[in-house]
């Protein structure tokens, strides 16, 4: 429409022209309608001689310049119209230039309506964990060194006549004995006690050290076993023996063990049926020993050790043997039994206990 009314508004102007230019003294009046468009009428002017040729002219440049007028203010409206069209679309899309600092680089910014802007949310989880070194405790060391009984001669001779120490010939150790034990050394050698049996503890815990003993082969030859209380006043032949321990030391080392006293106030004497039970308690030093950490094939985990020390002091204990018989007894029979293939036995037994405190794994 609006390029209808500029059409119009041309022509009527160019009819102008050309009536005042073909002589007619007529005008073009423009008159606005209630819809609001434009009305053109030319009406018919009388002539006025007083007037000069010219105003025919000057009133044709008035109406070109109310035309061009016309035409801006239409433009713009048009420009208006145009600039709202472009305003509503860019009310709906924006661009945002990427080098602009306020904006980072390759993002189009759109603005919304914030009732009707959609949230987004986003949620991930991670899991925790812990590293702490796990270092096991040493296990407690058990090593004993413990007596060859066998290069102990615990071999003896039952003397309740008094025979082996009339012989000048004969080595008599410790004095004179109806019992006596011999000896490796040599077979004129005959000692009260026999040869001492030694344990060191060389333990980070305390050991117990149990000695048995045990007579077989008496009653076959007519021998009572008794205690050493009765074995003196029998008027039968009678025996005993009993378990003589010493007292604890210590050794440094692997030094060799010195020599120990035996303490005859805690010896252990065989009973009616030849048996005899000693105990002794070592003592373990954890003070002996240093601790390595060493590392293990698992990640993080230590393992603990002890290793002795060169200078370490150990604890030692050890035990020996005396036997007794009656004297003013008839041992004949008891003589010729054993002429004839009868024997007298003793055994020795040992056995050491490691003692784990608090519940302690061995």
């Amino acid at each position: 429409m609006i390029k209808n009314i500029r059409f119009y508004k041309k022509i009527c102007a160019l009819a102008t022209v050309a009536v005042m230019v073909a002589g007619f003294p007529m005008s073009v009046h423009a008159t606005e309608t209630d819809d609001n468009e434009t009305e053109y009428e030319s009406v018919e002017e009388e002539e006025d001689d007083s007037e000069d040729t010219e105003e025919p002219e000057e009133a044709a440049d008035e109406e070109e310049d109310e035309t061009e007028e016309i035409d801006k203010s239409e433009d713009s409206s048009d420009s208006d119209d145009e600039t709202s069209e472009d305003s509503e679309e860019d009310d709906e899309l924006t661009y945002v230039n990427p080098l602009e600092e306020d904006h980072p680089s390759g993002v189009l910014m759109l603005d919304a309506d914030p009732d009707d802007a959609e949230s987004t949310e986003g949620s991930a989880e991670g899991i925790g964990s812990i590293r702490l070194t796990t270092i096991k405790k040493p296990k407690n060391v058990v090593s004993m060194v413990v007596p060859i009984l066998g290069n102990i001669d615990y071999d003896f001779v039952l003397d309740p006549e008094g025979l082996v120490a009339l012989n000048p010939d004969n080595n008599l150790v410790d004095g004179e004995s109806s019992v006596y034990f011999r000896s490796y050394d040599s077979d004129n050698t005959y000692t009260v006690f026999s040869d001492m049996a030694v344990a060191v503890n060389k333990s980070s815990v305390p050991v117990i050290f149990q000695v048995e003993l045990n007579v077989r082969g008496a009653s076959d030859l007519g021998i009572t076993l008794t205690d050493l209380r009765n074995v003196y006043s029998s008027e039968t032949p009678a025996l005993c023996f009993a378990i003589l321990p010493t007292g604890v030391g210590t050794v440094c080392g692997d030094s060799e063990v010195p020599d120990m006293a035996v303490l005859k106030s805690e010896m252990a004497t065989t009973d009616g049926s030849g048996y005899a039970f000693k105990e002794i308690v070592l003592p373990g030093t954890v003070d002996n020993f240093e601790i390595l950490t060493l590392p293990t094939d698992e990640r993080d985990v230590y393992v603990q050790e002890y290793k002795a020390l060169d200078d370490a002091s150990w604890s030692v204990a050890g035990f020996s043997l005396y036997g007794a018989c009656t004297r003013n007894a008839d041992w004949s029979e008891t003589f010729d039994s054993m002429l004839n293939g009868g024997s007298l036995y003793i055994t020795i037994t040992y056995r050491i206990t490691p003692v784990f405190e608090d519940n302690e794994d061995e």
